[in-house]
């Protein structure tokens, strides 16, 4: 038919079936049957636009179902008359809304029994449960119990599992090592920085360091605990001097222990660069007659920074054991502490003094130069506060 003849479009329903009516019934896509597929006229197309008639005023006549269209909503509010107005103003008040009521004419008086008394702790917290309150916040109220009369008994704190570990670990340590970590480290520092001015203690510098070299098999890198050992051995082979040359430090870092290194790397199928625990290292140099085991004294550990376990070291070094006084002998110690190897090297003077060397293979800052260390401590107090105060410079703010 023609389409200016077609019913007017009143409704969605309406709209959805001319739509069906004038677009093919292919599937979308790009089939040939959709390319070729022509869209309407542009007549037929108008008819999706045609305005719907409005909508009669309120109230409408019954709908199908026979419920006044709109018959669901409220009726609207009246309006008040407006007052008498003279000049432009108004010169009676309209009449002014009644005060909202007050709280306890809303929720009743206090003895009313329409007003529910607050719960109890008591009542909400269920029998034998617990109550979890973060680390350092607020801790749950204490139990309480009613006696006979029906007063209330206030039990104290049960101790937690946290505070009966915390006071058996501050029972184990000395009084004069439970203090701030912070405060040990200050208090460290300047018996540190006294002894050197006073020149009690010495660095010196050497001219290489552990991984100065990455040429492959000359890259120390990771290597104290070889180097360490190996020093130590060197210093007590050592019959030309009572202090062992820096040369012969240098050399044991450049040339004597990559090898090892990669040796032992290779035994504990360890790659390049791994760490090596001491331990693995001093069987591979005793199997090999560069350590003799009988001319081991002592092993000590512990807490370095107690003054007990860090003294028996120091002791050690300085007396030797028990069994026999070492105080004219040159000895040698290897310190690990925190995956890190340092020597320990006793010097004997021809006063009957004795100087400690501690070698550092780690590379340290020198007028912006890179180099392994090497502290003098020219006597037993200088040491035992060197190795604390060294032991301090490794810790960090969160440790303890």
């Amino acid at each position: 038919s023609d389409v200016g003849s077609a019913p007017a479009v009143v409704g969605l329903t309406d709209k959805l079936d001319l739509l069906n009516e004038l677009f093919p019934q292919t599937p979308s896509g790009v089939g040939a049957d959709q390319k070729n597929s022509e869209l309407p006229p542009a007549e037929a197309m108008s008819q999706l636009f045609v305005q719907e008639p409005s909508p009669p005023p309120y109230p409408q006549t019954p709908s199908v179902s026979g419920i006044p269209i709109g018959s669901d909503l409220p009726l609207p509010l009246p309006v008040p008359p407006s007052p008498a107005m003279e000049n432009g103003h108004a010169t009676v008040p309209g009449p002014s809304a009644p005060p909202p009521p007050s709280y306890t004419d809303a929720m009743g008086k206090p003895g009313d029994a329409m007003v529910p008394p607050p719960p109890s702790y008591a009542s909400v917290a269920p029998q034998g449960s617990s109550i979890v309150a973060p680390a350092g916040g607020v801790h749950p109220p204490p139990a309480t119990r009613t006696d006979s009369n029906g007063g209330v008994i206030v039990a104290p704190h049960a101790p937690t599992e946290w505070n009966k570990r915390q006071a058996r670990m501050e029972a184990t340590v000395p009084k004069d090592e439970v203090r701030p970590y912070r405060k040990l480290r200050h208090r460290l520092s300047a018996q540190y920085q006294d002894l050197r001015k006073r020149n009690m203690v010495e660095t010196f510098f050497l001219n290489t360091y552990q991984g100065r070299n990455k040429l492959p098999g000359r890259d120390s890198t990771n290597g104290c605990a070889v180097i360490s050992p190996l020093v130590a051995a060197r210093h007590l082979r050592n019959t030309t001097s009572s202090i062992l040359p820096d040369r012969t430090i240098e050399r044991v870092i450049d040339d004597e222990a990559p090898p090892i290194l990669e040796a032992v790397r290779s035994k504990l199928g360890l790659g390049q660069g791994a760490l090596i625990i001491p331990s693995d290292v001093h069987d591979y140099l005793v199997d090999r007659k560069m350590l003799k085991q009988d001319k081991f004294v002592g092993v000590c550990g512990g807490n370095i920074l107690d003054s007990k376990h860090i003294g028996a070291l120091v002791n050690m070094l300085h007396k030797g054991d028990e069994k026999k006084d070492h105080g004219l002998t040159k000895l040698a110690a290897t310190l690990f502490f925190r995956e890190h190897v340092i020597s320990i090297l006793k010097v004997v003077n021809g006063d009957g003094t004795a100087w400690f060397d501690i070698v550092d293979s780690l590379p340290h800052r020198d007028s912006d130069v890179l180099r392994a260390s090497r502290t003098r401590c020219k006597d037993r107090d200088a040491l035992e506060i060197t190795l604390k105060w060294y032991a301090c410079s490794k810790f960090g703010e969160t440790d303890r």
